[in-house]
């Protein structure tokens, strides 16, 4: 099995979201899932870190001068728009054909879903806000008190929740 993980640090955005994928990461890899990852070089980036850990890591470049998104609250952590991230990851999910894609990015939404889709099998979605569509097969939300409606309107009635502590 393969596994992508689409995820980003910097000193914008911390350093959580790569934590958090890089210890479902190590899970995966104890059952020898094959474990990849894509990040932006943003400047605080943890590339080399992940690296260390002996995953393969596909770099996104910075651009001095990007367009963004202003759509979603969080669009300046992508550092592009969900479009150019997307034809960016298209390249490279092409040649991972991954069985699962695993995105952890607040920038990141059902555009950019929708757009990768013929490059995945199945796609989860980690997230802690709640307030942007996905159209994902799973999505955990390990938010304290979190509840089922929050995603309601969010995401496919197939979709599983995983939600809550």
């Amino acid at each position: 099995m393969k596994v992508c993980f689409r995820a980003d640090a910097s000193l914008k955005i911390g350093t959580g979201h790569i934590m958090r994928c890089l210890t479902l990461a190590d899970a995966l890899k104890e059952s020898n899932v094959d474990v990849s990852f894509i990040c932006r070089e943003h400047e605080g980036n943890l590339i080399s870190f992940i690296e260390s850990k002996n995953y393969a890591v596909y770099t996104l470049h910075i651009y001095k001068k990007n367009k963004q998104d202003n759509k979603l609250a969080h669009a300046e952590w992508l550092g592009v728009t969900q479009e150019q991230d997307a034809q960016e990851c298209e390249v490279i999910l092409n040649d991972l054909k991954p069985d699962w894609l695993i995105v952890d990015h607040y920038a990141l939404d059902i555009e950019w879903e929708n757009y990768l889709k013929a490059y995945y099998k199945k796609l989860m979605v980690i997230d802690d806000l709640a307030d942007r569509k996905h159209c994902c097969n799973l999505l955990l939300d390990q938010t304290y008190g979190r509840d089922k409606k929050d995603y309601l309107k969010l995401t496919p009635l197939d979709c599983e929740l995983l939600l809550g502590s």
